[in-house]
């Protein structure tokens, strides 16, 4: 009856028979409502997480728990996390993903935003960014600085690949959002800093300008591309660089480039 069986989760408790007590919660949740059942589940995920270190384990209770109640988005979290704890990011976005494919409204930012996080623990930064783009139009107060920094890794790591049409489409989306939320000075060096690069404006400009020289290169390595094309040191230098909206570490270089 109701008494014994609270005697001996004490007991389990007490002696700290962690394993058993687990075992009795999951049992207990079969003859449970789906209500009750899941707080009884979750009691069992923390007990598998918390006291005994088998996160896999937790999962797989709140993986029963969200089969009693699927409409409960934060099952879906507390699941992933277990998984993600054990080290199984793929199965955690992939749990995720399941829930999406249903959950509407606040709830849903919340678990792109979760999924987003996986996704880039993985190094699908180009995933994650647009689960971060989903989520910024659903409640843009909240996403915007994770969007803003998810671009800026998709764009860094598609300059370290030579992905120019993924660095161009970063650069881009990062410019406009910068210059949306009224860093002006940012975004437009984002810009500049893309156009000198850009082999497509590259070829446009030498098609319509045939007497000047145009460099496609980035002014951190002026003085390589000057010896490049055999040019000797030139004697002015007008720039259109929006200088105080980049980094102290490239200001540093480009001065170093033209003094």
């Amino acid at each position: 009856d109701a008494a014994i069986h609270d005697r001996l989760e004490t007991w389990y408790r007490d002696r700290e028979l962690w394993t058993e007590l687990a075992e009795l919660m999951t049992r207990d949740a079969e003859a449970l409502d789906d209500i009750p059942a899941v707080h009884r589940l979750r009691d069992a995920a923390a007990v598998y997480s918390g006291q005994l270190g088998q996160p896999l384990k937790a999962a797989e209770v709140l993986r029963k728990a969200r089969q009693r109640a699927p409409q409960m988005p934060e099952l879906v979290t507390d699941q992933a996390a277990a998984l993600a704890a054990a080290g199984e990011l793929d199965a955690a976005q992939r749990a995720v993903g399941e829930a999406l494919a249903t959950v509407q409204g606040e709830p849903r930012t919340s678990l792109l935003l979760l999924r987003a996080q996986f996704r880039q623990q993985l190094g699908d930064d180009a995933s994650a960014v647009q689960d971060l783009t989903e989520a910024y139009e659903l409640d843009k107060e909240r996403v915007a600085e994770g969007l803003l920094a998810g671009l800026e890794r998709l764009r860094t790591r598609a300059e370290r690949d030579g992905d120019m049409p993924t660095e161009r489409t970063a650069t881009l989306k990062l410019a406009q959002l910068l210059i949306a939320h009224g860093d002006l000075e940012r975004g437009r060096g984002h810009l500049v800093a893309w156009i000198e690069r850009d082999p497509t404006l590259h070829k446009h400009l030498v098609q319509r300008h045939p007497g000047v020289r145009v460099l496609l290169g980035d002014a951190v390595h002026l003085q390589q591309l000057l010896k490049r094309e055999g040019i000797a040191p030139v004697r002015a230098i007008v720039s259109s660089l929006p200088l105080l909206s980049m980094k102290k570490a490239i200001q540093h270089r480009i001065g170093a480039q033209i003094f």
